[in-house]
């Protein structure tokens, strides 16, 4: 129908303009090469055409603050100071806005959780909580795109009912603390978050029925809360992760400025302090404490700029015989919702 309207309106133009008819079919074919470019390709197969699982749109939304996450200009990082924990309440079907007082931040949080409507309807029912990290410059935009697509997933029984946790952190936070305290984000979300939702919501408050999810920088803060915290999290799947260099030496993402930003900002210009926070060394420091317990996934992208970083954690994985599913993506770049369609079939066996 939306193909068929912008034939009509142009035919109905060239009819009011008079365009001579040996100007009609060159114009026909530039229509039909527009409407290629410009309609939105859902997998009906897998997601359908509701509009909430529209991909298009959501591949929009998030991409607009994650493509391309660490590939930006150089300078100074917003720190905790800049950064504003008690971010403005969206208007989201499903999705309520709370705040609690923090002293890991000393600040008042806010976050985004969206509960689904067998949430409201089983009040003696505990469910699963998956907690979505975004990337390096925040994913507020990406939220309303993720709970429409989870939330049709959930009534065409693609996955179980489940919470979702969107916490706003300081860009290119890493989803660690600063060497400074400058922003505490992992202790925050580590010791007040998961105990805030556990009290506030009916959660299955137990590692088998807490889920973490990210995409790029929240992709590598989902790894590293696997790999720290296997009494928390029974399950950890990263989209695209980065920053994945071993010792912060290859960033084909990054520049040099922005590269030593990022280091001075978060580990005090420290490329050891780096190095033991990574997700590469903690899948060797903590190996014996997670392998085993945590569901491990890891996606990218064929086309992903840091393609090579991830295949060789990837390999570094194996080599130390960590259990996960890897799954390379093709013709994808570094696109979380591009990423999510090209798993076709195992796209929903991550979740409940």
């Amino acid at each position: 129908m939306r193909i068929d309207s912008k034939y009509s309106t142009l035919l109905n133009a060239m009819t009011m303009t008079r365009l001579p008819k040996y100007l009609w079919l060159p114009c026909l074919l530039l229509a039909a090469l527009f409407v290629a470019c410009t309609s939105t390709d859902v997998d009906g197969s897998d997601v359908g055409q509701s509009p909430d699982s529209n991909a298009s749109e959501a591949d929009t939304a998030d991409d607009a603050d994650d493509v391309n996450d660490d590939a930006h200009d150089g300078g100074d990082i917003p720190n905790g100071d800049q950064f504003s924990w008690a971010q403005e309440p969206l208007d989201i079907p499903g999705v309520s806005y709370h705040t609690f007082e923090s002293t890991a931040v000393d600040d008042t949080v806010g976050i985004h959780v969206f509960a689904p409507q067998p949430y409201h309807a089983q009040t003696d029912q505990d469910f699963p909580v998956l907690y979505w990290l975004h990337g390096s410059l925040g994913g507020r935009g990406g939220i309303e795109p993720l709970t429409q697509l989870f939330s049709y997933a959930m009534r065409e029984g693609y996955v179980s009912p489940f919470l979702i946790v969107f916490l706003d952190a300081p860009p290119f936070s890493l989803w660690l603390d600063a060497y400074d305290g400058s922003a505490n984000v992992e202790e925050l979300y580590i010791t007040e978050l998961v105990p805030f939702i556990d009290a506030e919501f009916r959660t299955i408050a137990s590692p088998e029925g807490r889920y973490v999810e990210g995409f790029s920088m929240g992709g590598y803060g989902a790894l590293r809360y696997a790999f720290l915290y296997p009494d928390i999290f029974g399950a950890a799947s990263s989209l695209a992760a980065g920053p994945l260099s071993p010792d912060f030496s290859d960033t084909p993402a990054v520049d040099e400025e922005r590269r030593q930003a990022i280091l001075d900002q978060l580990f005090g210009g420290d490329i050891q302090g780096y190095i033991d926070a990574s997700p590469w060394t903690l899948a060797e420091t903590e190996f014996d404490r997670f392998n085993g317990e945590v569901d491990l996934r890891l996606v990218m992208g064929e086309l992903d700029a840091t393609r090579a970083n991830k295949e060789d954690f990837h390999e570094h994985l194996v080599q130390l015989d960590v259990d996960h599913d890897f799954f390379l993506i093709p013709d994808v770049g570094h696109q979380p919702v591009a990423l999510h369609q090209g798993l076709g079939e195992d796209r929903w066996t991550f979740y409940p």
